[in-house]
């Protein structure tokens, strides 16, 4: 199946080993569920679509009640296994952590919310901004689970010039939903279900998340 990208840039996505739930919490929107052996969504590069300086990630996340040993990647752009200059990747470890990972090909550095998810549906959102060299977790819902992190190391040069930690350039490889690419290999594969996954060019602010969590949301 394809996954049809609601802006006008159309950036679908092709599906594999992906299923549809219909019956989930969000608001008129279908759940891709991910079968943590095979699935994967492949956003592929174009001019149309370029993973941004200033980016922000929300979606709403089922995790099993049953974590598997190793991480579980839920988004990734960048091959880590082949010291992609410009990688980000989002995960969720065996504790439950949302964790978002920024790479430059020689320098990585990861961080990890304060609250971790709950078995069931979660609301994330990821925020990383260049001009305050800050990324901002939150998980459920706006305010106590937050996690602001300030780069307090970075390449010779100091963070900001060209290739700190791939902030001043942009990614040039496919936007993966579910696994991490490594080396050309799928690993890492998510499972559990994802919908109203939304990469956006800008900073969301914290009222912004928070109204899009409650926009997506049905009770």
């Amino acid at each position: 199946i394809t996954v049809p990208d609601k802006t006008l840039y159309h950036n679908d996505g092709v599906c594999t080993d992906i299923t549809v739930d219909t019956e989930n919490i969000m608001d008129a929107s279908n759940a891709l569920v991910f079968n943590g052996v095979s699935s994967v969504v492949e956003v592929e590069q174009s001019t149309a679509y370029m993973p941004p300086l200033d980016m922000s990630i929300t979606a709403w996340v089922f995790v099993p009640a049953v974590m598997p040993g190793s991480s579980m990647t839920l988004l990734n752009i960048g091959d880590y296994g082949t010291g992609a200059t410009r990688s980000y990747r989002l995960d969720i470890d065996s504790n439950y952590n949302l964790l978002f990972t920024v790479s430059d090909g020689s320098n990585m550095y990861s961080v990890g919310s304060i609250e971790p998810l709950k078995p069931g549906w979660n609301f994330i959102a990821a925020v990383r901004s260049v001009y305050d060299s800050k990324i901002i977790l939150y998980v459920n819902k706006e305010g106590g689970a937050r996690k602001t992190c300030v780069f307090t190391s970075a390449p010779a040069g100091g963070y900001g010039t060209t290739y700190a930690y791939g902030q001043n350039e942009r990614s040039t490889e496919s936007l993966i939903i579910g696994a991490k690419l490594s080396s050309g290999t799928y690993t890492n594969y998510f499972k559990g279900s994802v919908g109203a996954l939304t990469v956006y060019n800008k900073v969301l602010t914290a009222a912004e998340v928070a109204a899009i969590r409650d926009d997506t949301y049905t009770d």
